[in-house]
């Protein structure tokens, strides 16, 4: 440490070094000189130069420090903000030990009142495109609405107080699954990885977290010392992953396990890392044409990060099954073809431990789906199929699906289930589940649900669903 040169802060000045945020400095620290540096912004910089530092830490090797430099701030980040998931540590309390209990004693007499198969049964069915007594249901609420959920639509409970508190999140899916009578719960992400390539990045009230400037990767240049980050150590992810394990943990003890299967998300895909938080979407556009260097190399970066997080996914929560939102109609196909490389890389890595899916983004993407197919983006040993929006005519989407023997989940508007009237919202459930519920490997999603959905609206939709989607 003699001689080593720290930049920190403290007030008005900033510090920064390669310390795990867990880790402390201790005194004594001798200071031989400093200078002022530049302004940044409001704040200014001090360069200190130490010539005796004791403190207590890990080694922290090279990728570590890349890492770490490579990060933009999470404004409004918690206290257990970049820990590593091997020291999170929450308890609950004996009153949300009783909590707990009660929603998985809800959720188990929902599923005997039903009767007929159990959820899990119903899942694995659909994904082995085997007979079923009704049509698979998808209800995606995400955290934001789940904050309703969890306080009777008191809007007491914030919609970042789910990301920020693992255990809230964890009751904010056992709760949806008890209330609404679900097939499964809609294991949301509480981040993308925003701030993970530079850029700065905010927590907000009614969201997930966004970014707050610009992308920074415009040049090769700029992806110097860049390297995937590591789900299990760095930003918000630990703490997703220790809620996905506490949540199969909770499965196991209270006997839902073998009757209800896990799908937790995955998002966003290699696409969707570039365009939003890399690149931005014209920087990403402009580089196909132009700069085709750079852009692989920001998709090779994003999907080695997208395995490792799967994998620490599938590990977390022993999941049946993973979500990955995809930007698959982002671009027209032609002259694009190759794009399907890194979601087959993604695939073909996740595959063997459970069946995984794409969330298709914009209506283009039914002109994706034989290049995906082509290029082992989708089928055996990848993909298995995907979900897509009402941007997509459902027909020809249940058709392709159908004729390729893959998994689909087709879904309602989101504007009519938030809108109305209850009347709609059921002509509309209906008329999908109808075409597709004679396809085993179809199952009807409903959502995207908004915060400010009524929950008479949600009840109504799902009823629909398992009331047309009978099979038997």
């Amino acid at each position: 440490m003699i001689g080593e040169t720290i930049v920190f802060a403290a007030d008005n000045y900033e510090f920064s070094w390669f310390l795990l945020p867990s880790q402390e400095i201790s005194s004594p620290i001798f200071i031989l000189n400093y200078e002022d540096t530049p302004k940044q912004g409001n704040k200014k910089a001090l360069k200190i130069n130490l010539q005796f530092l004791i403190f207590e830490r890990r080694k922290v090797d090279v990728a570590t420090k890349k890492r770490l430099a490579q990060f933009g701030e999470m404004q409004g980040a918690p206290d257990w903000y970049g820990t590593p998931l091997d020291e999170i540590h929450f308890e609950w309390s004996p009153e949300e030990e009783v909590e707990i209990e009660r929603y998985c004693e809800k959720i188990l007499k929902n599923i005997e009142e039903e009767g007929g198969m159990t959820p899990a049964e119903r899942f694995k069915a659909t994904f082995e495109n085997k007979p079923r007594d009704r049509a698979l249901v998808y209800v995606l609420y995400g955290n934001v609405f789940g904050s309703k959920v969890l306080d009777s639509e008191a809007n007491a409970i914030m919609p970042i107080d789910i990301y920020k508190y693992p255990k809230l999140w964890v009751k904010v899916h056992l709760a949806a699954v008890a209330r609404f009578k679900l097939d499964f719960a809609n294991s949301y992400g509480i981040a993308y990885g925003e701030e993970f390539y530079r850029a700065n990045a905010m927590m907000i009230e009614y969201g997930n977290p966004v970014i707050a400037e610009d992308p920074k990767i415009k040049t090769m240049e700029d992806l110097e010392g860049i390297v995937a980050p590591d789900p299990k150590l760095d930003g918000l992810y630990p703490g997703y992953l220790w809620a996905n394990r506490e949540l199969r943990r909770i499965y196991d003890k209270y006997g839902l396990t073998g009757k209800m299967c896990m799908m937790p998300r995955i998002c966003g895909d290699p696409h969707s890392i570039v365009m939003m938080y890399m690149m931005g979407y014209a920087g990403f556009a402009k580089a196909l044409r132009k700069n085709k260097e750079l852009a692989i190399k920001c998709l090779e970066i994003a999907t080695e990060w997208e395995i490792a997080y799967g994998k620490a996914v599938q590990e977390a929560a022993q999941a049946e099954s993973l979500y990955m939102c995809a930007m698959t109609g982002a671009q027209p196909p032609k002259g694009y073809e190759w794009l399907a490389e890194y979601w087959a890389k993604v695939g073909q890595a996740l595959a063997p431990k459970s069946w995984n899916i794409y969330g298709y983004g914009y209506a283009g993407a039914l002109q994706w789906l034989d290049i995906l197919k082509e290029n082992g983006a989708l089928g055996d040993g990848t993909f298995r199929g995907g979900l897509h929006d009402y941007q997509c005519p459902f027909k020809p989407m249940i058709d392709w699906h159908r004729d390729n023997e893959l998994t689909l989940f087709s879904m309602n508007s989101d504007k009519t289930l938030l809108d109305g009237p209850i009347s709609k919202i059921e002509e509309e459930v209906k008329e999908i589940v109808e075409y597709g519920k004679s396809y085993n490997g179809f199952g009807i999603a409903i959502g995207m649900v908004d915060y400010w959905t009524p929950f008479a609206n949600l009840d109504a939709a799902v009823a629909a669903a398992k009331k047309y989607g009978r099979t038997e």
